[in-house]
């Protein structure tokens, strides 16, 4: 869901998206997704940076 929400919204801003990268790295993309979001440890979002800067 968030990875369907982002892309529209990427691609509505005007940047050009390859899905592939979700079809390759979707462990990544969870894991990062479950580290940027941790209540009780410190949040680590570069994971997630990382990959959006990958992906665009």
């Amino acid at each position: 869901m968030v990875a369907v929400f982002m892309g529209k919204y990427l691609i509505n801003l005007g940047y050009a998206m390859d899905n592939l990268l979700f079809k390759d790295k979707s462990v990544y993309f969870r894991n990062a997704l479950v580290r940027s979001n941790y209540l009780n440890i410190k949040e680590e979002k570069s994971y997630l940076i990382k990959f959006y800067e990958n992906l665009l």
